[in-house]
């Protein structure tokens, strides 16, 4: 295959995946501004839900392994055949259940097949405009009251309640405000992915600190305990995966020494406050045991597992919240009672057989990474139990990048080794 021909398939899925992410990160503010009407935003939703597929078929990339041909076969007639489960309330739900399961697994095979021809660090600096415009509407937010334009989506749901609030202050948590993302959480995300694999590929470290101090602006401001945990994980791989890295380490401390002594010596109290509330909200449910919970709660979940059927489950989709508003909620989910967490969700839809078959494409995925065995068991871990990456098609598609993107900085690293 001549240079010429991968050079216009980079290109092509590069303007592929710009296409995808812009639609991801600012559908929602479509949806709320402009395109107002239900069957518009169901629409426009799946778009979403359909993309990974779509991606598979529009992308250009040499054909698929065997090997992987028959890993999306088998995978698709086994989720084909629960998406038939007698259990479940219709078929709409089941093919709805098709496309979320397969969300995350399809696009990144198709790249690992041809990581040569998704050249994602192409994205850099529209990645960081993109996260920078987010922050700036996100503190806007924050600034904002609660019956402010701006907080239609808070207004209009009737959550001007605890749940919207940050901390106990009188603040809203920036959370679903100019996009119907699960918050700004599922959009950075990604961050921390993109700061691990700047460090790798030794990038500028004014974009490193741009991105960090994004990162240290926007996490408080959203309330998410989760998410601050995720990207000092993340961040923290970063800098310990490229110690060595001595230079760009003392440029990006000295940078960081300058973006302290502009807040200490600014009015922006407000990023003080913002983790005032965060630091309650931590305190609040430690006193109350829901930070446990949320750590060792998933396991408690799958282990006393409290369904009637643990082996093929009720029927894909039966668990997702639009499908159960369009065509309602099967007799078998309603006797199960409440749920929430995804590891038990997964297992509610097509059983243990199910979710072990999910271990097991992650593994795959992860193993055939250019990302070093200890790093991948991490993030396998870190994506099974606490990233809800089936049932947030906004997150499944960020955590596709994050994952293509720390990849392709590995495996350019390597490249530069062995040259």
């Amino acid at each position: 295959m001549t240079d010429q021909t991968l050079a216009a398939r980079q290109a092509y899925n590069i303007r592929l995946l710009t296409a995808w992410l812009l639609y991801t990160t600012f559908s929602g503010a479509v949806r709320k501004w402009l395109l107002t009407d239900p069957q518009a935003g169901n629409l426009m939703l799946g778009i979403q839900i359909g993309a990974p597929v779509l991606f598979i078929f529009l992308a250009k990339t040499k054909p698929l392994t065997p090997f992987i041909v028959s890993l999306v076969m088998a995978f698709s007639l086994l989720l084909l055949l629960m998406a038939v489960n007698p259990l479940a309330q219709s078929l709409v739900h089941g093919v709805v259940g098709y496309f979320l399961h397969v969300g995350v697994f399809f696009p990144l095979l198709l790249y690992l097949n041809d990581r040569e021809a998704f050249p994602v660090e192409r994205l850099n600096r529209l990645f960081i405009i993109v996260i920078i415009a987010e922050v700036a509407l996100g503190v806007f937010q924050f600034m904002s009251p609660a019956d402010s334009f701006i907080n239609k989506y808070v207004r209009d749901t009737s959550e001007i309640g605890g749940i919207a609030k940050l901390g106990g202050l009188d603040r809203v948590r920036v959370a679903g405000t100019f996009s119907y993302i699960g918050g700004v959480t599922s959009l950075f995300t990604v961050v921390g992915f993109w700061v691990w694999g700047l460090r790798l590929t030794r990038q500028p470290a004014i974009w490193i600190a741009t991105l960090l101090i994004c990162c240290g602006i926007i996490s408080p401001m959203t309330g998410s305990r989760g998410l601050t945990a995720l990207l000092l994980i993340l961040v923290g791989c970063g800098f310990l995966s490229t110690l060595s890295e001595v230079r760009s380490s003392v440029g990006l401390v000295l940078l960081g020494i300058l973006a302290l002594v502009v807040v200490q010596f600014s009015n922006l109290s407000l990023v003080g406050e913002a983790y005032t509330g965060l630091n309650n909200r931590i305190q609040e449910h430690r006193k109350d045991g829901e930070n446990q919970e949320r750590i060792v709660g998933q396991l408690e979940e799958i282990i006393h597992f409290r369904g009637d059927y643990p082996l093929f489950g009720t029927g894909l989709g039966a668990t997702y919240q639009g499908a159960i508003a369009l065509f309602g909620e099967s007799r078998a989910l309603k006797e199960y009672g409440y749920y929430e967490e995804e590891p038990e969700r997964i297992i509610l839809e097509g059983g243990f057989l199910l979710f072990i078959v999910r271990l097991l494409f992650w593994w795959i995925v992860l193993r055939r990474s250019a990302i070093p065995l200890l790093y991948g068991l991490m993030l396998m871990y870190l994506h099974v139990f606490f990233q809800v990456t089936v049932f947030n098609v906004f997150t499944a598609f960020y955590t596709v990048l994050g994952l293509m993107y720390l990849d392709r900085s590995y495996w350019l690293r390597q490249q530069q080794a062995a040259a």
